[in-house]
């Protein structure tokens, strides 16, 4: 990806910094769990997560999944006054997409479906 973007003459530095601002989506959305004796709140939360983004697909609506939400999850807690305990587990952009942006012209090559599943019988 990155060596297309570079062949295709994209402002590198713009890019990298869409990741922390929510690539100026004008919505964010934050998933955030408390943490329980177990691993299934992080489950169900990230389940919840996309299906958040299907629903958003489905009103035609583009969403990003921004992991940089958990790794600067202390200072966004304090920037927000959420506490300590609460788990951020990551966040989605949303907003309508911009064709003519140089990330949505990537290839994206993608195997078909009978050669990555096995169906049991």
């Amino acid at each position: 990806m990155i060596n297309f973007l570079k062949q295709n003459n994209a402002d590198m530095s713009v890019l990298a910094e869409g990741n922390f601002n929510f690539h100026r989506a004008p919505m964010a959305v934050l998933f955030a769990t408390y943490p329980h004796k177990d691993q299934n709140h992080l489950k169900s939360t990230l389940a919840a997560m996309q299906t958040f983004m299907l629903a958003a697909a489905s009103r035609e609506l583009g969403t990003c999944w921004a992991n940089s939400v958990s790794l600067c999850q202390k200072a966004i807690k304090k920037q927000l006054e959420l506490p300590d305990e609460l788990i951020l587990v990551d966040g989605i952009s949303v907003g309508f997409p911009d064709p003519a942006a140089p990330v949505n012209s990537i290839p994206r090559h993608r195997l078909p479906i009978e050669e990555i599943t096995v169906w049991l019988e």
